[in-house]
């Protein structure tokens, strides 16, 4: 991700909205589990019935991003280990 950004500050985007991701879709509650896991949190995970607009997987389109800044992200939640271990005692 720092690379895109680095490569956008140089990139002919001017006004446009470039999404930095990996591409592939991540359900909440996959998410939510990894952090429990990553934290060692005993929180538990309450689900709540989806409301009318509610969206359960988030997916960046980063198509522009590989066509502006030849972006090609190595893989999904890499370093969520690392961001993880910031909130770990």
């Amino acid at each position: 991700m720092v690379d895109a950004l680095v490569e956008l500050q140089a990139a002919p985007a001017a006004g446009q909205t470039i999404n930095i991701g990996s591409g592939q879709g991540t359900a909440l509650r996959e998410l939510a589990e990894r952090i429990l896991r990553l934290t060692g949190s005993s929180s538990a995970i309450e689900p709540a019935a989806a409301r009318k607009a509610e969206t359960d997987r988030f997916v960046a389109d980063i198509r522009l991003a590989e066509r502006l800044l030849d972006y090609h992200p190595s893989t999904a939640l890499a370093h969520l280990s690392e961001v993880a271990a910031g909130f770990t005692p």
